[in-house]
């Protein structure tokens, strides 16, 4: 059993090294302990007997908060390109039917047009590959910026409250490196979740279209996951269903059904929650006259993963010789040749 970075259970040794590798990059006891440095030589930042900051400090705090991730973005790229390239290999083992050995992480390519080259990526499947690298890029981007109103205002509560350099130290020791601390969180999901939706993303790029794939999920997983991924058959599609949300008619209604019973590369449930109903005043509580059922297109379809934090997989599933009994388990078709043909018959067509 693989134990993570956040003390769940994972199903590949590989990916669980990516993601301790990723987490390693954006560490916030690393970027803690530099910041605290940063603050304490810069002769032009002076954080006691004051309240407040001036705007050059502002800025030059803002600069250095930025510049320490996005340096690092171009090295987390390679290392989510390489579960990309580990997803596609698994896939491309379990269509020959043979066991093959992984290669070394560290001798993967680092970049996009190597790995074009080394795996003989089409060219369709590197456009989809950098744009997918490149979402992910926004993605660390978005979280640095989360990070610099953070540090802004942990520095900002401690000078009102006459705390001075060691009580801005203190706030950012809490918020940085705490278990429960918000930005700790926030780089773990940048580790995890981009990390298992690239994996992903290689896997189905090697499914054949019309083909199926089963979904997998570890034994912590959460009950929506269990639900709506473990063990569910979708089919494999290469020609994704478009935004749907000003359709209406039998080109909704295609376009919903697609999304509940099709996966594709790329398919995620950004904007969207598992959650089935919403509140109509943001502010207001859960109360049953504050709540409405979402729209089709608010809530969580299949894909993996199912959310952030998600390490469900997809998995090769041959409905010609394989089906799901009663009890959830995965049976091949001559243990019950009339079983296996009634589930066909129910949940392929």
């Amino acid at each position: 059993m693989i134990l993570t970075i956040d003390k769940k259970i994972h199903h590949l040794k590989e990916l669980d090294f990516i993601e301790r590798e990723l987490y390693g990059i954006f560490s916030p006891d690393d970027f803690y302990a530099d910041l605290r440095e940063y603050l304490r030589t810069n002769p032009d930042i002076d954080l006691d007997n004051k309240e407040y900051l001036t705007e050059f400090e502002v800025r030059s705090i803002d600069d250095y908060v930025k510049n320490y991730f996005f340096s690092r973005i171009p090295e987390a790229k390679t290392w989510y390109m390489r579960a990309y390239i580990i997803g596609r290999f698994l896939a491309e083992s379990d269509t020959a039917g043979t066991v093959v050995s992984i290669s070394p992480l560290a001798a993967m390519p680092e970049f996009v047009q190597t790995a074009a080259k080394t795996y003989g990526l089409t060219l369709q499947e590197a456009k989809m590959l950098e744009s997918a690298l490149n979402t992910t890029g926004m993605h660390i981007t978005n979280t640095t910026q989360g990070t610099v109103q953070e540090v802004q205002s942990a520095i900002s509560e401690a000078l009102i409250r006459r705390e001075g350099s060691p009580g801005a130290v203190r706030r950012l020791n809490e918020m940085l490196t705490s278990d429960i601390g918000e930005l700790n969180r926030n780089w773990k999901r940048v580790a995890i979740t981009e990390t298992n939706k690239l994996f992903n993303d290689g896997y189905i790029s090697q499914i054949a279209d019309g083909d199926y794939v089963i979904g997998i999920s570890m034994p912590d997983a959460c009950g929506h996951c269990l639900t709506d991924i473990n063990h569910k058959i979708y089919e494999v599609t290469s020609t994704p269903p478009p935004d749907y949300t000003d359709l209406d008619g039998e080109e909704r209604g295609k376009a919903e059904n697609d999304w509940e019973m099709k996966v594709w590369a790329g398919k995620n449930n950004v904007g969207r929650t598992a959650s089935r109903r919403s509140r109509i005043d943001k502010r207001g509580g859960n109360n049953a006259e504050n709540l409405r059922e979402k729209h089709h297109h608010e809530k969580s379809m299949p894909s993996c993963p199912y959310h952030p934090f998600c390490r469900c997989r997809f998995l090769q599933f041959n409905p010609k010789f394989q089906w799901i009994d009663e009890d959830n388990n995965v049976r091949l078709s001559f243990e019950d040749p009339e079983k296996h043909q009634t589930w066909v018959k129910e949940h392929i067509g």
